[in-house]
């Protein structure tokens, strides 16, 4: 099986690594942050290797409430742009609302949310015994608890990054399978790096895509 593994890190993106791993072809990928330069990476590294399965990674914020502490590792079951739409008196609204699609495919419209593949899904969360969910992808970081609770009760997430949305809309476009495993850096409230743990975040998730490439079925 070829794979492509996209990790968000905000750095310079590229290609870093092409290896053999568990009788898998794996190219690793840095995407950099941001919407762009994660669908830039995922083009590319779909256009080069032609990959059975993307595997996009990194950390994230998690919502109160939803059980995720830090450190936990978590699998997007829904990927939601979180920016796209209007703002009305009432609030934010989808892309729906302005009658605008993401994308088209003849039978189908995108327009704020990316469904992954369900049984995806389960195999990751079951070899991997964590929990999954909405994604919600912004291009403004959370930093009040105020706002994340606007956010929670808009979208019902478990947690916000800023590239997945894009890497799964470049998937969908292309037909190429893909999952998103993240860890859990921080819980998004009132902004406080001194409460982060990139590093542990990291980590886990790195050790979960590992975990999870051993266990795939050529």
């Amino acid at each position: 099986m070829n794979i492509a593994i996209l990790y968000a890190v905000a750095v310079e993106g590229g290609l870093l690594k092409e290896t053999r791993f568990a009788d898998h072809n794996v190219v690793l990928y840095e995407t950099g942050m941001g919407k762009v330069n994660a669908a830039h990476a995922c083009t590319l590294a779909i256009e080069r290797q032609h990959p059975d399965l993307v595997i996009s990674t990194g950390i994230c914020g998690a919502y109160p409430g939803t059980g995720l502490v830090r450190g936990d590792v978590a699998v997007a079951r829904r990927e939601v742009y979180g920016d796209e739409g209007v703002v009305l008196h009432d609030g934010f609204c989808g892309l729906e609302t302005i009658g605008i699609a993401l994308y088209r495919d003849g039978q189908r419209e995108w327009f704020n949310a990316f469904d992954l593949d369900e049984q995806l899904v389960e195999y990751a969360t079951g070899q991997l015994g964590c929990i999954s969910g909405t994604f919600l992808t912004l291009s403004t970081c959370t930093g009040t608890l105020a706002r994340a609770i606007q956010l929670k009760e808009t979208f019902d997430p478990v947690c916000e990054n800023m590239e997945g949305a894009a890497i799964v809309h470049v998937c969908v476009m292309t037909h190429t399978p893909v999952l998103e495993i993240r860890g859990v850096s921080n819980i998004v409230q009132d902004r406080d790096l001194g409460t982060w743990d990139i590093k542990e975040a990291s980590k886990n998730s790195q050790q979960a895509v590992i975990k999870l490439i051993a266990h795939l079925a050529l």
